[in-house]
């Protein structure tokens, strides 16, 4: 009998306020929903007022077919465990960047603690409404359920069912060295492992991301053997899996092609306005995905190179993230005033026009429009789990559009045959300046050779194959 399968995770595939569902349409989501009828229930962290409400009832609802579930969280323990503990500081660490994590008390940590606690709940009674013998696979993915595997183990254990579940978590970040973690309390970094180690399989995106993390393991957690890519622990072997999730290439090509997509095409065309140079970066207001970086870089190749005023756009698509915590909502402020001062510089230069054309959180298909018609696309993060635009962008193009791509993105690995590299760090801002210069003047015959080495090998790692690893693994 197949296993039915149980995904745990901070978002679902909706949110819920009064009366309106919200529809969730990351990649996650979207790669999960794959699993069809095997999918039997979803449990998520509330976070409005009427998921409180649905929590506290242990009330569910239907989305897609999809039954969705809510850990019994207090409102202090959901701003602990999302705000405070996951992205005011686990975030951080994760990507390296522990300069901008905010401290953590023991009660802050106290209540992530509890937080998870109620989601690992919420499942164990999802798997003890079915018999004994039922069959289970349970995806508990991203940063912000570190602690729900070992949680969920000692639950399953007191209750006789450990037998019937598989346990498997992904991370969806990247995970950084053992010494970018040091501002955060030993305690608490060892027992973020010991909590991750309570699965039977931890799957992250790169092989880098799987050395950095048994490197944590075997610094924090005393009692912990790795072995390659396994760690034995209490009795147990768990596997750890480098497993890109890659896009749903069908999906995006039908989204362009259908009226929406169509009409996102005609919507940036008439943002473009007939200009030849068209520069594209798609992202989250993360300070880690540095869009800063590449609005200076773009001002330097404007002005190094005056005569593309007039000819070159770019396109920037911002999504708003986590602008409840100061960091992020200084860096979105200062990304919009970036923005208005160079549009400022070169306004006269450009005809009269915007170079820099913005948008924020707008109709969610006018990123095709920009994937088909970019002829340069800049990815230049810090660190990033994966970058899927790196993938959907040249997926979509149609004008062999170059792709420059940072080396802290976990889709460098998979894609570095057909991208330019971007080395974030010193000396960034000139040397992104001079790879806008060099994608402008590549031959057509080189553009094009990248474009198929690029397509080629997000061919390969579709979304399907993320998700046949992880089955195979049950």
């Amino acid at each position: 009998m197949p296993r039915r399968i149980i995904v745990v995770s901070n978002a679902g595939p909706a949110k819920f306020k009064g009366s309106e569902t919200e529809l969730s349409a990351g990649g996650v989501v979207t790669a999960l929903k794959g699993l069809g009828s095997a999918l039997n229930t979803w449990i998520q962290v509330p976070s409005t007022s009427t998921e409180f409400g649905m929590a506290s009832r242990g009330g569910t609802a239907s989305v897609d077919g999809i039954k969705v579930a809510f850990g019994n969280l207090s409102p202090a323990q959901q701003e602990a465990l999302y705000s405070k503990v996951s992205n005011g500081a686990i975030v951080h660490y994760v990507l390296g960047q522990s300069r901008n994590a905010q401290h953590v008390g023991d009660g802050d940590w106290r209540l992530f603690r509890e937080g998870s606690q109620a989601m690992a709940q919420a499942a164990l009674e999802q798997v003890l409404a079915s018999s004994r013998g039922t069959k289970f696979g349970l995806f508990i993915d991203d940063y912000q359920m570190v602690l729900v595997p070992g949680l969920m183990r000692r639950l399953l254990v007191e209750n006789g069912r450990e037998g019937d579940v598989h346990l498997q978590m992904h991370i969806h970040t990247t995970w950084s060295y053992p010494e970018d973690w040091n501002g955060l309390s030993a305690n608490y970094r060892a027992e973020i492992v010991r909590g991750m180690l309570g699965a039977d399989a931890i799957g992250f995106h790169t092989a880098t991301d799987v050395r950095n993390f048994a490197n944590c393991v075997g610094r924090w957690l005393s009692g912990a053997s790795v072995s390659g890519n396994s760690v034995r622990f209490e009795g147990r072997t768990i596997k750890l899996v480098a497993n890109p999730l890659g896009i749903d290439t069908r999906g995006m090509t039908s989204k362009l092609n259908s009226s929406g997509g169509r009409d996102a095409v005609r919507k940036i065309a008439r943002l473009i306005d007939g200009r030849t140079n068209v520069v594209a970066s798609i992202g989250r207001t993360d300070p880690t995905k540095k869009l800063d970086t590449l609005l200076l870089a773009y001002e330097r190749d404007l002005q190094d190179n005056p005569e593309k005023v007039s000819d070159t756009v770019l396109l920037l698509h911002l999504t708003k993230s986590r602008l409840n915590v100061p960091v992020y909502a200084r860096h979105f402020d200062l990304l919009n005033r970036e923005v208005d001062r160079i549009n400022g510089r070169f306004w006269e230069q450009a005809g009269g026009r915007n170079v820099v054309e913005k948008y924020v959180e707008s109709d969610p298909f006018l990123p095709l429009g920009q994937y088909a018609q970019y002829t340069v696309l800049v990815i230049p993060s810090e660190r990033d789990g994966l970058a899927l635009t790196a993938l959907e962008g040249p997926w979509v193009n149609q004008k062999d559009g170059v792709l420059i791509l940072s080396t802290g993105a976990g889709a460098y690995t998979l894609l570095s045959d057909g991208a330019l590299r971007f080395v974030p760090g010193s000396g960034e801002v000139e040397q992104l300046a001079g790879l806008l210069q060099q994608a402008s003047e590549m031959s057509p015959r080189e553009r094009a050779r990248r474009q198929q080495s690029l397509r080629a090998n997000i061919r390969r790692y579709d979304m399907g194959a993320w998700l046949k690893q992880r089955l195979s693994l049950m």
